[in-house]
């Protein structure tokens, strides 16, 4: 069985849950070729077992100190370029085209009147899902930026059918002794003010991870390369996480118990729509902007921690895959969530394991 997988690179979060699908579809003797579009070709990570990698410019947008920037995504996107990439793209010799959510594979799909299955967190946006309010073109882009035939909905709850739970790393997300620090990642907002607010924030210690070349210390923070090795093994022990309000790493989070804080990208109706979601589930706090004073006070208190076992999601969706996608959605959606599980874990508790680190390295 021959695959095309298609994944959207804007961010991390489709790559990490497409990677764990891509492996479970090899072990079960899929040869798959990978798509990615939305990032700079030498920005493309490995794909493992992957037969070969494939990358289109696609569509992204463009973001400013945690706004998105409407004007230069417009002056960014070459629709000229996308469709010369879809209307290229061959698929005749592909069993099954599936796509998290990216753009090029899902349009060729369409155009050469091929099923196409979507896998991803945008799939699962239907009239039952906690959304934003307002933005009718936000909306309509959201349906159909990369169209599927089929689709396998991620979310948070089971808000619809064929919405399966999240896409997480079942086997290496463990959670280890805390470490007394917290892990950051806010890669769409100015880096160097999210220094100095941290900095301002005395008796804790930051892990940051973003787009910085290599490791640096200034006062309690450390910033940190992009690592998706060294960042799990941050997640496992950290004592919270502070992020934007994306789908993957919230997930992520929640799988482990971790205490959650969520600044949603302004002017982005997924984020602002996962905070909506997040808010009324109790699953994570939402901070409107950033604020040195709301994420001390924050640390002090007693957020809540909300500790959901998910199941192993990908392994579930390549069996799916390979046997023909032919079985309801619905019906894989409710296994697995019969499989998760809500841990036995108070409603809130004091933050810190024990003293925060003075000194970390």
């Amino acid at each position: 069985m021959r695959i095309l997988y298609g994944v959207q690179g804007t961010g991390n979060g489709h790559l990490s849950r497409s990677r764990l699908v891509l492996r479970e579809l090899t072990v079960r003797g899929a040869e798959v070729d990978v798509l990615v579009s939305g990032r700079a070709a030498d920005q493309v990570p490995a794909m493992p077992g992957a037969r070969r990698v494939l990358h289109r410019e696609g569509l992204t947008f463009a973001v400013k100190n945690g706004r998105v920037d409407s004007l230069k995504t417009a002056l960014q996107a070459s629709p000229r370029r996308v469709w010369h990439a879809i209307r290229s793209l061959n698929l005749e010799c592909y069993d099954h085209i599936v796509t998290d959510y990216e753009p090029i594979t899902a349009w060729a799909g369409r155009l050469q009147s091929r099923s196409v299955i979507g896998v991803g967190h945008q799939y699962a946006f239907g009239p039952g899902t906690p959304t934003a309010k307002g933005d009718p073109l936000a909306r309509a882009l959201l349906r159909h930026f990369a169209p599927a035939s089929r689709a396998l909905g991620l979310h948070w709850a089971p808000y619809g059918d064929g919405i399966l739970p999240p896409i997480v790393d079942t086997a290496r997300l463990l959670r280890r002794a805390c470490h007394g620090e917290v892990v950051v990642y806010l890669p769409w907002e100015n880096q160097a003010a999210v220094t100095a607010m941290l900095n301002g924030i005395p008796g804790w210690q930051f892990r940051v991870y973003g787009p910085v070349a290599a490791v640096q210390r200034e006062g309690n923070v450390t910033r940190l390369p992009v690592s998706r090795e060294g960042f799990h093994e941050d997640l496992c022990g950290t004592v919270a996480v502070i992020c934007n309000a994306g789908f993957e790493l919230t997930s992520e989070a929640i799988h482990l118990g971790v205490p959650v804080l969520v600044r949603p990208l302004a002017g982005q109706f997924e984020q602002q729509s996962n905070a909506v979601a997040l808010q009324a589930a109790r699953l994570a706090t939402v901070m409107p902007e950033l604020s040195r004073t709301f994420i001390q006070t924050w640390l002090e208190g007693s957020p809540p921690v909300v500790e959901i076992r998910y199941p192993d999601v990908a392994a579930a969706v390549a069996q799916w895959v390979v046997e023909g996608a032919t079985a309801c959605p619905s019906i894989l959606a409710s296994a697995l969530w019969s499989g998760a599980s809500l841990a036995d874990s108070p409603a809130s508790s004091p933050i810190s394991c024990s003293q925060p680190a003075s000194n970390a390295t």
